[in-house]
């Protein structure tokens, strides 16, 4: 009997190992499509085999983690490629400079400020909106802007 290490189509990263069915006629095992006879090599816990036609071969697999592309990116993507991370990706939230946190801070400010604007007409307008907003403007006065402010809460 022998081993078959298969393979996924696509990426063609090791699968399984499965035991070849012999050919009815003549006896021979059968070796079926994304499958060889070729045993994988052991990988670490951050790789894994992938067949390239002749060979097993090592490759980096961050699938199913976060990246972000830079550091105003609010919400991180996720790997869904097997390979190493571009130079131009980051596992971990690039620290933002100044003048980015504060584009980032005054753009999530302005947002507030237009969100409430429905709020703010003559006939609507309350103190706690009329403070609300207020605040909203003074975040960048805040003591610790850009890289550590507080967001006033939104009346109800």
């Amino acid at each position: 009997m022998t081993n078959l290490y298969n393979y996924d189509k696509n990426t063609k990263e090791y699968i399984n190992t499965t035991i070849a069915k012999p050919d009815p006629i003549d006896g021979i095992d059968r070796i079926p499509a994304n499958a060889t006879t070729v045993a994988p090599m052991t990988v670490a816990e951050d790789r894994l085999a992938c067949w390239d036609g002749t060979n097993w071969v090592a490759k980096e697999d961050h699938r199913g983690k976060d990246f972000w592309i830079s550091g105003l990116q609010i919400e991180p993507e996720t790997v869904n490629w097997i390979g190493p991370i571009p130079a131009d990706k980051f596992l971990t939230k690039p620290a933002l400079t100044d003048a980015e946190a504060s584009t980032d801070i005054r753009f999530r400010r302005d947002m507030r400020l237009n969100t409430s604007d429905k709020n703010a007409l003559p006939d609507r307008i309350t103190d706690a909106w009329i403070a609300y907003r207020q605040e909203l403007r003074d975040v960048p006065s805040q003591a610790g802007f850009p890289h550590n402010i507080t967001w006033p809460t939104e009346p109800e």
